[in-house]
C-alpha cells in the first residue's frame, strides 16, 4: 500500500452516481445559497436526527459546490475567481423602508435662496512651526500676544508691562473662572442651590 488515501474511500456516498443532482433545489448563487423545497422524510429524521440533517445538509452543498464550479472564471487578486449572477432571491425587509423626511422651513429657504453648506476645515496651517493644526480644540494653532515675537502697545498702556505675562495671566483667570462655573453648575445639577 502506497500510503495514499483517496478522497472516494473516504467518502464514497459524495462520489456515488447522483450525488451532485440539483433535483428539488433553487439557488441565489450571487448570495451563496440553496433552497430545498422536498418535504422532509420524517421516518428517516426520527430514526436518525443528527445523521439524516448532516446527509442533506451534504448533499445540498455538494449540488451548491457545483453549481458555482459550473460558473464562468476569470483571474483575480487571490487567484481564479468565479463570477456570480445577479441575485434571484428578494429577502424581505426586517422594517419597511423609511419614509422620505418632509423638508424642514431652514431647508426650503436654503433652496430656494440657493445657500449651499460649506463645511468648514478643522485643520489651518500654521505658519509658525510650518505645520496643521486643529483651529480649535487640543492642539490648536496659537493665537494673541504668545503667538507673536513683537506686540504693538496701545494708547493708554503701560510700554514697560509685559504683554506675554500679562496674556498668561488672562488665561489663568479665565481658567479658574470657567472651573468655578463648572462647579456651581453640578452642584445645581445634584440639587445644592
Amino acid at each position: 500500500m502506497s500510503g495514499v488515501v483517496s478522497a472516494a474511500d473516504l467518502l464514497p456516498q459524495a462520489f456515488a452516481e447522483g450525488g451532485e443532482t440539483a433535483e428539488g433545489l433553487t439557488f441565489d448563487l450571487r448570495r451563496l445559497t440553496a433552497f430545498d423545497n422536498a418535504a422532509v422524510d420524517e421516518a428517516a429524521l426520527r430514526k436518525d436526527e443528527e445523521g439524516y440533517l448532516i446527509t442533506e445538509a451534504q448533499r445540498i452543498t455538494q449540488a451548491l459546490v457545483a453549481q458555482i464550479n459550473e460558473l464562468p472564471k476569470q483571474p483575480g487578486d487571490a487567484g481564479i475567481e468565479s463570477v456570480l449572477p445577479d441575485p434571484t432571491e428578494t429577502l424581505p425587509r426586517y422594517r419597511p423602508p423609511p419614509a422620505k423626511k418632509a423638508e424642514t422651513v431652514w431647508e426650503k429657504f436654503a433652496r430656494e435662496k440657493g445657500i449651499v453648506n460649506r463645511k468648514k476645515s478643522r485643520m489651518v496651517f500654521d505658519e509658525v512651526t510650518g505645520e496643521y493644526k486643529p483651529a480649535w480644540g487640543y492642539g490648536r494653532q496659537e493665537d494673541g500676544p504668545a503667538a507673536y515675537g513683537i506686540v504693538e502697545v496701545q494708547d493708554g498702556e503701560d510700554d514697560t508691562a509685559d504683554p506675554w505675562t500679562k496674556a498668561r495671566r488672562e488665561k489663568r483667570a479665565r481658567v479658574a473662572k470657567n472651573v468655578l462655573q463648572q462647579m456651581r453648575n453640578t452642584d445645581r445639577a445634584a440639587g445644592k442651590r
